[in-house]
């Protein structure tokens, strides 16, 4: 029996459909004689809990610290015991298993932590499946490869696993109980990216408020020749300069400006050139999210969102979760198939593909540098562009629009350069004229929406320049002189973060850690940065203002009590080095545990002896004040607190040992559960338990409230179904 597994339902129905699976049951199809196509629902396992290896380890105390389980081991979720169950009996039967997951580290794991689990050991191959068009899926199941040519995956995400579980547990831990001995009630999620993320962003802001402005000074100039007037910019000599060339001797300024005017500026020198401007490379994720977010102001999940629903449910782009830009050249003779499709779902689109040439292979199709995936492109699927939700409307227009580009003339561009003498002083003029827009006219009139910047730069000069020549004369007509301040860094965006997470070696010092981030692309994937940023706001450590993102007292507090390591960039780029060495068969798997379990019990008893020893480095007044509570526990009577975790604020009863309750948060009180049905149904999109929830009542719309059955996975999954009373 071949059994073909995929990571979701709607991967596997798309599977299904090529390999002729009609007959659809609950969890699987299958043709009627040997192929069944099954599915998983992301991770259908997760890592025991801290007790369920020990009893002890239920209680947060120093004096059972470290935890490193001999062993570790998983359970399957609850939500999803059903879909295990019907997987597990089909891999028991199974004589060949076709892995059709995503082709990454968490992808294989997913299908071989399932493997493992049920005892399979027959034939295994690997299904690559880069996009879920019928056409590409029929490529990928006549392209399989061996099953051990990606086993390594597998290692590598075990790795990833255990050594995020040893920082979260551990760390997290150690931190809330640092924080209580400096009188704080705070809970300190630690993890190893999402700590380094918040110290980027921390570290920054100190950058910024330790930021020492000085004035500087500039004069423009305004000279009139024939052929038009000249505004240029004074050049002042080094002596009287900053390290950036800005003049900071205001009475040298002064005397200069005095001295020009009315005078004469003669031309010295005029260099014309003609420049070319390349359509930028496809995107990958993070180059995505940057664009979304300058262009439309989304957030980085809100795009990677848009961009899964664009791939999973309606087929229109390739697989999102990639770090690369370029293409195949397979891929090439698709190009015409795919230009078809797009003037196909949307007409409006035809006059800008006709000035793409499809017979022109442009430098983004290159093999060579190609990884486990390719660039984001439209598919060969057609579909109404318009009938499209918006987010997704506008993700697939930024998608479709710079693929297009690929196959569209550069921009040419004049760049003009005049330098000024006047009364012994330089100045200089230069402009930027556009000759053909090239692939940028693909954008109509809105030149920003060809590649939108965060922020633009306020001196960037695009003036067009006369045709003057070397030796024309002409008389000063106005002298400008300004007082001006340097400006702090400014503060991260969502885009700029993107940006920081992805290039972090410019902001590590440590030249042996800056090569290694030179050579790792960042801290992350581009399948979590978004999820993390996420969490970070959820749990306190970051908040937003209109565009700008910066750290929180909690953060900064959080900072002073971890030891220094945890938050470096340098070291979670140095563990995805080790963990791409294990992919590649270049580390073995206990070789990385051994140094991570010694790493960790050093740094953690250094921890609880400062604890010890009241050596915390921190108070409770750094973390910004925590709200306390007169409030009983519904269950055992106790004193609860509010916590804020990753969906907002909860309220937590403080005996952990005996109870541990949890209620929702209310206005700032707490809320009594409701007692949940034994009947819950499962959810029909992802398989996870639903809850009964209560709608707010809305003005003039009745009496009361209404019950709804809710996702479990909410906010991930916004599934409901009819509540019906019996």
């Amino acid at each position: 029996m071949e059994l073909y597994l995929c990571e979701k339902p709607k991967v596997g129905r798309a599977v299904a459909n090529i390999l002729g699976a009609s007959d659809r049951q609950d969890g699987y199809a299958t043709d009627g004689s040997q192929i069944y196509v099954t599915w998983a629902i992301g991770h259908l396992l997760e890592g025991f809990e801290p007790a369920e290896y020990d009893e002890k380890w239920k209680r947060w105390d120093i004096q059972h610290l470290p935890i490193i389980p001999d062993q570790f081991q998983h359970k399957v979720k609850a939500s999803v015991k059903k879909q295990y169950s019907i997987v597990e009996k089909l891999l028991k039967k199974a004589t060949t298993v076709f892995i059709a997951t995503d082709i990454d580290r968490e992808g294989e794991s997913i299908a071989r932590e399932l493997m493992d689990r049920a005892g399979y050991w027959g034939d295994v191959y690997r299904v690559p499946i880069a996009s879920l068009d019928p056409a590409s899926i029929r490529s990928a199941l006549h392209d399989v490869q061996p099953g051990e040519s990606t086993f390594k995956l597998y290692t590598a995400a075990i790795a990833r696993e255990r050594a995020d579980w040893l920082i979260g547990m551990n760390f997290s831990r150690l931190a809330s109980l640092t924080a209580q001995a400096a009188g704080s009630r705070e809970s300190l999620p630690v993890g190893r990216v999402l700590t380094a993320i918040v110290a980027l962003v921390a570290y920054h802001d100190e950058r910024r408020k330790n930021f020492k402005p000085h004035d500087y000074y500039s004069i423009a100039l305004t000279a009139d020749y024939s052929a038009g007037n000249v505004t240029a910019q004074w050049v002042p000599a080094t002596a009287h300069c900053d390290d950036h060339g800005r003049c900071i001797n205001a009475d040298h300024a002064q005397a200069i400006a005095k001295v020009v005017e009315g005078a004469t500026a003669e031309v010295r020198e005029v260099k014309n050139r003609e420049a070319s401007k390349q359509a930028p490379l496809p995107f990958d994720m993070t180059t995505l999210q940057q664009y979304c977010a300058n262009r439309w102001g989304y957030s980085a999940s809100k795009t990677l969102k848009a961009a899964q629903e664009l791939y999973e449910s309606h087929t229109l782009i390739t697989y999102p979760r990639t770090d690369n830009k370029y293409l195949p050249d397979s891929q090439f003779g698709q190009v015409q198939a795919i230009i078809d499709a797009l003037t196909e779902g949307d007409p409006e689109l035809s006059d800008k593909a006709t000035l793409a040439d499809s017979s022109k292979k442009p430098s983004c199709y290159n093999t060579e540098k190609v990884g486990a995936h390719h660039a984001i492109i439209p598919t060969t699927k057609s579909s109404p562009f318009n009938s499209l939700p918006e987010v997704e409307r506008n993700v697939f227009d930024a998608v479709r629009l710079r693929f297009l580009a690929q196959f569209c003339p550069a921009a040419r561009l004049n760049k003009t350069r005049i330098k000024l003498d006047c009364s012994g002083e330089s100045f200089v003029a230069s402009g930027t004229v556009t000759v053909d827009p090239g692939w940028m006219i693909l954008y109509g009139n809105d030149s920003k929406a060809a590649d939108p910047k965060d922020d633009e730069d306020p001196e960037e000069n695009k003036q067009a320049l006369p045709q003057v020549s070397e030796g024309d004369s002409g008389p000063v007509s106005n002298v400008a002189l300004e007082t001006k301040q340097t400006q702090p860094p400014k503060p991260f965006t969502e885009s700029s973060l993107l940006g920081a997470m992805n290039n972090v070696g410019r902001f590590v010092d440590e030249p042996e850690l800056k090569k290694i981030l030179d050579e790792k692309d960042g801290i992350g994937t581009q399948a979590t940065r978004a999820g993390i940023l996420d969490n970070a706001f959820r749990y306190g450590y970051l908040s937003r203002s209109k565009k700008q993102i910066t750290a929180t007292d909690k953060a900064f507090g959080m900072l002073k009590i971890i030891p220094p390591a945890i938050a470096s960039p340098g070291m979670t780029a140095g563990w995805e080095k080790q963990l791409d060495k294990i992919a590649a068969g270049e580390l073995e798997l206990d070789a990385f545990e051994k140094k991570i379990h010694a790493w960790v019990r050093k740094i953690v008893s250094e921890g609880v002896q400062k604890i010890e020893s009241k050596d915390v480095g921190a108070t409770a007044a750094d973390f910004g004040g925590v709200d306390e509570s007169a409030f009983s526990c519904f269950e055992c009577g106790g004193g609860l607190r509010r916590i804020r975790g990753r969906n907002g604020h909860f309220w937590g009863c403080q005996d952990r040992d005996k109870c541990g309750s949890t209620f929702p948060d209310v206005k700032g009180k707490p809320q009594k559960r409701e007692k949940q049905p034994d009947n819950g149904p499962e959810c029909p999109e992802c398989g996870k338990a639903m809850r009964l929830r209560t709608a707010k009542k809305r003005k003039g719309k009745g009496k009361g409230s209404s019950k709804f059955w809710g996702c479990s996975g909410f906010p991930d999954c916004n599934s409901t179904l009819p509540f019906e009373e019996k």
